[in-house]
């Protein structure tokens, strides 16, 4: 599927568990929590179950599970993430950070962070299809984050399992598998925040993508990307807007806008983009 060689593996014979740091990890089947996201699906918005995202051709036979091929660009592009090179107060409502920190490929992004601790946080988008060369990526995230000094542990996103410390990703209502609490050293009870948004990455030689739609996120729904449902986990589910900042790395190129609880169906939700060719 699009150029991807994918592996039926053992459960127990994953290559997650030859990381050194899992080498007496126990595997968990099943969480110790029930995730409902049940929720008003606007009328516009299409939503797939996993067995639609996956060809019946392509899944694999019980007790394994399907392991996509690394390939080089993979590993180029595994250092760029939503958090990298950032850092977040309380003083203002909107901060600027710089993501730059001497990279030859720059990631940027335009964010909405929720300034408060939880367990865990969810989040609906409005999938785009930018153009992107193979050094670039252009995507959208929700993530959780904690930090201890200049340490900090993200996810792009999960729910803490209190009892086992372990933090599992859901699509929609299906669990998917967790990250073990053997790799975190900040996310062991719970995140300090939490946040959506757009991402983009690549080489200042290069014209940059655009984010999301490729518009700003001033053109409003069916023209700018938008993530609605907006939610918290073990806190008091739907964000406070007074515990929001926007965080954006680069405003000229890439934006991203608070649009709070609508209290219909897109619940509390936001916009976020920019257009491509933008010099970083």
């Amino acid at each position: 599927m699009h150029g991807d060689i994918v592996d039926c593996v053992e459960i127990k014979k994953q290559l997650a568990f030859d990381h050194p740091l899992l080498k007496n990890h126990s595997l968990q089947m099943k969480p110790n929590f029930k995730v409902s996201m049940q929720r008003s699906t606007p009328s516009s918005s299409l939503v797939l179950t996993p067995s639609q995202l996956l060809p019946e051709s392509m899944r694999c036979p019980k007790g394994t599970v399907p392991i996509k091929r690394i390939k080089e660009e993979d590993l180029a592009m595994e250092k760029f993430s939503p958090s990298f090179g950032t850092a977040f107060t309380t003083a203002n409502s909107s901060i600027i950070i710089d993501s730059s920190d001497g990279l030859t490929s720059v990631p940027q992004y335009a964010s909405l962070v929720s300034l408060t601790n939880n367990e865990g946080a969810s989040g609906n988008i409005n999938v785009w299809n930018p153009e992107v060369a193979t050094d670039q990526l252009s995507a959208a995230f929700v993530d959780v984050a904690s930090d201890d000094g200049s340490l900090t542990n993200y996810i792009s996103a999960g729910w803490a399992d209190l009892n086992t410390k372990n933090w599992w990703l859901f699509y929609g209502d299906e669990q998917v598998g967790y990250w073990p609490k053997e790799l975190f050293s900040t996310l062991t009870n719970g995140a300090q925040r939490a946040g959506w948004g757009g991402e983009i990455s690549s080489p200042e030689t290069e014209a940059a993508p655009a984010m999301g739609s490729g518009h700003f996120p001033e053109e409003g729904q069916s023209k700018a990307s938008m993530i609605y449902g907006l939610t918290l986990y073990g806190a008091k589910g739907v964000p406070k807007k007074t515990d929001m900042q926007l965080a954006l790395t680069k405003p000229d190129c890439y934006k991203a806008i608070d649009a709070g609880d609508s209290g219909g169906a897109f619940g509390y939700y936001m916009f976020f983009g920019g257009p491509p060719n933008c010099k970083l």
